[in-house]
């Protein structure tokens, strides 16, 4: 599993043989001192696929998001680690620049969760999925 953003929006690829859960997290820098997270669901990831997910479709589904729980808008946000579900159950997290890695309780804590049926980014018709070469590789 890597991410990485590209051309005003967020790459996900799973070059793994099974599907995974993902969540992104946000990272809203208010100031050096002051950040807020919050978790968007990505929904599944099909085995062997990227999906490319427009910078507007992130910030219109965390807005909707945010206002429905504090009224708030937080601007701007990067995308600073991807949490999936193994199809075993357990979670990994990859923070940028990062290698994949079993996540801890604390990366699990860390940003707002989504209200209950929140919508997933992959779901959304503005995202493209397409299907890579070279499964089961981590290139």
């Amino acid at each position: 599993m890597t991410f990485w953003p590209e051309r005003g929006g967020l790459v996900i690829t799973n070059r793994g043989l099974d599907p995974v859960e993902g969540t992104v997290r946000l990272n809203f820098p208010l100031s050096e001192e002051n950040e807020r997270y919050m978790r968007l669901p990505v929904g599944a990831i099909p085995p062997c696929s990227r999906l490319d997910i427009p910078d507007v479709t992130i910030s219109r589904t965390s807005e909707r998001v945010i206002r429905r729980t504090s009224g708030a808008i937080w601007e701007p946000f990067v995308v600073d680690a991807l949490i999936v579900e193994a199809p075993s159950g357990k979670p990994w997290i990859r923070e940028e620049g990062e290698e994949m890695e079993r996540a801890k309780p604390a990366d699990l804590l860390l940003g707002s969760h989504p209200p209950h049926g929140a919508r997933e980014l992959a779901t959304n018709s503005s995202v493209k999925l397409t299907a890579l070469e070279d499964c089961g590789s981590t290139k």
